[in-house]
């Protein structure tokens, strides 16, 4: 019995110091804003923690008939909570006519946004 205790205690330990150390990682959002278009540089370690933080931050970028240029040079790494939030963002966007570029992803993050096969 106190031994089914203390794996619970251990494991309710671990789990708490696996969000502290996601949490100490921060994410930034820094943006360039003109007429035309706005540059975004995204950078940080994109995970569940921060959804409402990634959903705040684009929610309040969508000016119709513009440009965004999203630079995630400096993203080390997305998680799939992340990625689904950039999908919408990138779709409310084409809905009001305007246009995303992805700057600094690889292939398989390319793939993701662009081949309509790729399931989540």
């Amino acid at each position: 019995m106190v031994s089914v205790y203390i794996n619970g205690l251990l494991f309710l330990l671990v789990i708490l110091l696996f969000i502290f150390v996601l949490r100490r990682r921060n994410i930034k959002f820094e943006y360039k804003e003109t007429e035309k278009f706005t540059i975004i540089n995204l950078s940080g370690d994109f995970n569940f923690l921060y959804t409402d933080k990634i959903y705040t931050f684009f929610k309040n970028m969508s000016k119709e008939n513009h440009l965004y240029i999203i630079k995630m040079h400096d993203v080390k790494s997305i998680d799939i909570t992340a990625l689904k939030e950039l999908r919408h963002f990138i779709e409310r966007i084409k809905l009001k006519n305007g246009e995303v570029m992805l700057m600094g992803i690889n292939k398989q993050m390319h793939n993701i946004f662009t081949d309509p096969s790729e399931t989540w």
